[in-house]
């Protein structure tokens, strides 16, 4: 979809970091030459759709008393979204507002050692194996996840449930649904609730495709228990439960490590066919830190010259093209946003000098190393593949703070930032969150008096940053 940019003044909001915090601050837009926003204002008649005109409608009929529905949200990326920090905040933050309709889809079992999940209970025994897509040796097909978890031994199980402990959310569910792979020679699996009498059902057929099994609960908490039989081989995807026929739904899956090329090895098929089954209000994409970390460590291979690297970043806009219009051609009515990456700033640079600043909110001057070279380089090319297909953008390294500021992060007490220079802490991903739940509420609220405004990035001050911490 072509648009313009027209600029608008920067102003000055309250922004609150959470709903307990002992004060409140303020957030200033970034100049017009800087904001990351991609999108068009259109303060007069003809009424242009905003980019994210679907996701508001579904939102604001989800908050009518006389037109309640569900709303959906899937969020697909790398090592950011596969902790479900970020993103388990997010789903606190809007089933709050706009109420809870369940956990929504998530990867099946525990499938790495790693593996992590917020408002939700999930276990599993040996004798399955996960194939990744950031795994080269990984067999296909791959779903909407990135993965597929298979078994062929007898008794091999796993569990997926309401939260049991240390809950914000996810104590209820009134209905599931298991995606599995029809598959020539398939074996079979039972499930059951709560330790009643299983259903069996059965996975060997042809073509090769998606199987879905769907079944009904009474709202409460409860655990689906997913078992083989050892009769033949048995794949699954994800599974998705719900609860209520309204409110919003934050779906998220990622892999630690994932690129948005690793995602070329999932399934154009069985992605398609997940995704019509989650039928999603809103699709957001949040990769780059890895393609930018790839590209950084492979600058000084003997045979990477610059046109090499250049070709490299030109074709990542291509792949992530290909990506977007994967999943997007699966939900044609659904708005999509890409959240740009974090700053980023990997331990072990020598060859990267810093400079000394004085931050405010820290009383000693930090030493902030320069961004990765091929940082900017991946963000500019997600930046053209979101404009073209229409999609708008939330820049996750500006609202740190820019260049270096993952550095900054390090040095609060506690930190907002890991030590590698590549991953945020619990607190510093909640942080992010709330600055994304704050800014694209500020664009749906006018949006919804009848106003239109960019969704924009805003810098968080470091007052926010020091109220974010426990």
């Amino acid at each position: 979809m072509a648009c313009h940019r027209q600029a608008t003044s920067p102003e000055t909001v309250t922004f609150s970091p959470s709903p307990t915090a002992p004060a409140q601050t303020t957030r200033t837009s970034a100049p017009p030459e800087s904001r990351a926003s991609d999108e068009t204002v259109t303060p007069d008649p003809p009424y242009r759709p905003h980019r994210l005109d679907t996701f508001f409608r579904a939102l604001r009929d989800a908050e009518s008393e006389t037109q309640r529905r569900r709303v959906s949200i899937l969020h697909v990326g790398d090592s950011h979204t596969a902790s479900d920090t970020i993103t388990g905040r997010l789903r606190e933050l809007f089933q709050k507002r706009f109420g809870a309709a369940g956990r929504g889809y998530a990867q099946p079992g525990d499938p790495w050692s790693t593996f992590r999940q917020e408002q939700m209970s999930y276990e599993m025994s040996d004798h399955w194996e996960a194939h990744l897509a950031t795994d080269s040796d990984s067999a296909p097909p791959l779903g909407a996840g990135g993965m597929r978890l298979v078994t062929d031994h007898e008794d091999a199980w796993l569990t997926r449930g309401t939260c049991r402990e240390y809950c914000s959310g996810g104590t209820s569910m009134d209905g599931f649904t298991i995606h599995y792979l029809v598959q020539k020679e398939g074996g079979s699996f039972e499930v059951s609730i709560d330790g009643e009498a299983p259903t069996l059902v059965d996975t060997e057929g042809s073509p090769e495709g998606l199987g879905v099994f769907r079944r009904r609960l009474q709202p409460g908490p409860h655990e689906i228990r997913v078992e083989a039989k050892g009769d033949g081989p048995i794949a699954l995807f994800g599974i998705h439960t719900s609860n209520g026929a309204d409110g919003l739904e934050y779906s998220s899956v990622g892999l630690n490590g994932a690129t948005i090329s690793d995602w070329l090895h999932t399934s154009e098929t069985i992605v398609r066919e997940e995704v019509e089954q989650l039928s999603p209000d809103l699709l957001i994409l949040a990769f780059g830190t890895n393609e930018a970390y790839n590209l950084y460590r492979q600058r000084d291979e003997p045979d990477e010259s610059l046109a090499s690297m250049t070709r490299k970043i030109a074709d990542y806009q291509e792949h992530f093209t290909e990506i977007l219009e994967r999943y997007r051609s699966a939900a044609p009515d659904a708005a999509c946003l890409v959240m740009l990456p974090p700053d980023l700033a990997p331990i072990g640079r020598e060859d990267v000098p810093c400079d000394e600043k004085r931050v405010a909110g820290i009383r000693r001057e930090v030493c902030v190393p320069r961004t990765v070279q091929s940082l900017p380089g991946i963000v500019a090319q997600q930046r053209v593949a979101a404009r073209r297909a229409g999609c708008s953008v939330w820049s996750q390294s500006h609202a740190m703070g820019g260049e270096g500021s993952i550095a900054v992060w390090q040095q609060y007490t506690p930190p907002l930032a890991q030590g590698d220079g590549i991953h945020l802490t619990m607190a510093g991903y909640h942080t992010l969150a709330e600055a994304f739940f704050e800014d694209l509420m500020r664009t749906y609220d006018i949006w919804k008096s009848g106003g239109q405004i960019p969704l924009e990035t805003r810098e968080i001050p470091p007052e926010v940053k020091i109220l974010a911490l426990p």
